[in-house]
């Protein structure tokens, strides 16, 4: 009887062991999976959403969008208003009544380039900016994630659709070969 319940405990651990290397390599391969082909996912869904640097960020990347659209704006209002475009190239509008001599005319047209050139480089700025930032914002926010996803339970990871989709890709790896898979990813 002491044998045949040594012998049960023993099965139970053997199976147990096999279990665990099973899930352990599946989430291994997943976290993987996930980590490398969807950092897009991972960093909307696991970072530090009370984290300073990212708050920061976040309301300097809106106030400096809302500025880019406000030049942006000046800019396509003042070319409207002062250019034509006759198919080939942009012309710029005078009043030939009011405008009459060679000086005033180039006068004119000068203010009106300068004018155009400081507004292009504003919105060209503001441009600028909101590219810095949105990829300043996103490296942190990435940061941020991983570090919280790679400290995460099973369990929380596998409610993200993504993760669980890189899941169950693994579990069809597993199906195929499951001695290789285990010896592939039990140790990552």
């Amino acid at each position: 009887m002491m044998k045949k319940l040594l012998g049960i405990v023993v099965l139970s651990l053997l199976l147990t062991g096999c279990f665990n290397k099973k899930e352990t390599a599946l989430e291994n391969c997943a976290d993987d999976k996930y980590a490398n082909f969807s950092e897009d996912s991972m960093t909307s869904v696991f970072y530090d959403i009370n984290n300073t640097k990212i708050i920061n960020l976040t309301k300097s990347l809106e106030s400096a969008k809302i500025k880019q659209n406000d030049a942006d704006n000046k800019h396509t209002k003042h070319v409207k208003k002062n250019y034509s475009f006759d198919g080939a190239k942009l012309n710029i509008i005078y009043d030939k009544n009011k405008i009459t001599s060679q000086e005033e005319i180039q006068s004119y047209k000068d203010t009106i380039e300068a004018r155009s050139l400081k507004l292009l480089k504003d919105t060209t700025y503001w441009y600028g900016e909101v590219g810095y930032l949105t990829k300043t914002l996103n490296e942190e926010k990435l940061y941020s994630a991983s570090k919280i996803f790679w400290k995460a339970k099973l369990k929380r990871k596998i409610d993200v659709n993504e993760y669980y989709k890189r899941f169950t890709e693994c579990e069809k790896e597993h199906t195929e070969a499951p001695d290789a898979f285990i010896l592939r990813w039990k140790d990552k």
